[in-house]
């Protein structure tokens, strides 16, 4: 008896510290699945061990990062697993049963044109054939490839300029994910296109025919080494929010934070600030540069996404909601006999729209998420609200 009992402790203290190694798999609507549960993947990007407990403060639950910190593989993923997160790393098969790992990275943006050749600097054929190699060897996890921007035509520019870009189809059979980074402010300095982020997760699901989950790079900070200092600034805590939920409402299956920074705050939009980083590693670098307003925002988005991952992860509910402004865009669910519907404002312009929700009665409530307020209804299947400049609300319907 004092056996059985030893027994199911330790075996309770192993399934509470990931004794086990995680199954990683996608379900039917390419949502991640982890032993059995839904994870919606909030992953930080390149991050030293000093700046773990802080981003797991503001609710990142996985790191994508390299070892240059850590004495091995191992030593990564054990530190991973002492702090209750998965890791992401390039494959390494020594650690391949390791219960912390998510899933690897292979072939960090292979499509980056190389201007000699005319051609991704990794042959699309190469990365096809790493990916079955990882697989053959651990078929448990998840392998994916981050792409650049690329694909998409209205940003394929300068050095990722492809002219044919007809390649971007085979990697469909070179990953189980797909990450891009598309930093409208950082990147491109454009804040009135916050939609390239939104678009690029249209485009890529298009493009691998919706068959693999796709999850964009946001941003958060400013300090890029592409844009003069004098003609940046930190993203509003709102266009952070909003990049995040258009991606969602365009059906991204997680997402990745980018917040390097190699800019000194006090040369952030500074006039006198014109000169770009000359590639050199300096004191001004940091890879958590993000105001102390922008991880509150960063912390209530993770915490909402965190919350609401069975209902993101749930099937799409067409030709329910309609609205009367085609610049609010929308997601609906229907989960636990309630239906959420994500609205996202596209626009930097205040507007007010009319929704119409079909079987939506008069008496319903109406609760907008994480806002601590109710909308009215407006009768019979409808109700109105306003958004701000790139606002987004979160409606939970229930019948009543």
């Amino acid at each position: 008896m004092k056996k059985a009992f030893f027994g199911a402790v330790v075996l309770g203290m192993c399934l509470s510290s990931f004794c086990f190694a995680a199954k990683v798999e996608v379900g039917k609507n390419n949502e991640i699945i982890v032993d059995g549960k839904l994870f919606f993947p909030i992953v930080q990007w390149g991050q030293s061990e000093k700046l773990f407990d802080e981003n797991i403060s503001l609710g990142v639950n996985t790191f994508s990062t390299s070892i240059n910190f850590v004495k091995s593989p191992k030593d990564y993923f054990d530190f991973c697993k002492s702090k209750g997160v998965y890791g992401v790393m390039d494959f390494n098969e020594t650690v391949k049963d390791h219960p912390a790992v998510l899933f690897w990275n292979h072939s960090d943006e292979p499509d980056m044109l190389d201007k000699n050749t005319g051609q991704p600097r990794i042959p699309v054929a190469k990365s096809i054939e790493d990916y079955k190699k990882i697989k053959e060897k651990d078929p448990g996890h998840l392998v994916s490839v981050g792409l650049t921007a690329g694909f998409n035509e209205v940003l394929a520019e300068g050095s990722i300029g492809h002219k044919d870009r007809s390649f971007y189809k085979e990697y469909t059979k070179a990953a189980d994910l797909f990450a891009f980074d598309v930093y409208p402010l950082y990147q491109y300095n454009r804040p009135e296109c916050l939609w390239y982020v939104a678009d690029s997760v249209t485009k890529l699901r298009n493009i691998i025919e919706d068959k693999k989950p796709v999850l964009p790079a946001i941003e958060a900070c400013a300090g890029s080494k592409w844009i003069t200092p004098a003609k940046t600034r930190e993203p509003f805590a709102y266009e952070i929010r909003c990049e995040v939920y258009m991606a969602v409402v365009r059906g991204a299956k997680g997402i990745i934070w980018w917040t390097h920074s190699w800019i000194a705050p006090e040369n952030v939009g500074n006039p006198k600030a014109n000169k770009r980083w000359d590639g050199k590693k300096d004191k001004y670098y940091t890879q958590l540069g993000v105001t102390a307003g922008n991880k509150v925002e960063m912390k209530k988005i993770n915490a909402q996404l965190t919350r609401l991952t069975p209902v993101i992860y749930s099937p799409d509910v067409e030709n329910k909601v309609k609205t009367n402004n085609k610049d609010i865009e929308v997601l609906v669910k229907e989960y636990a006999g309630k239906t959420y519907i994500f609205a996202v404002n596209v626009k930097r312009a205040v507007i007010e729209t009319e929704f119409s929700v079909a079987g939506m009665k008069k008496t319903a409530k109406i609760e907008v998420d994480d806002e601590v307020r109710t909308v009215a209804s407006a009768g019979e299947g409808s109700f109105t609200d306003k958004f701000s400049e790139h606002a987004v609300h979160i409606y939970c319907v229930e019948n009543r």
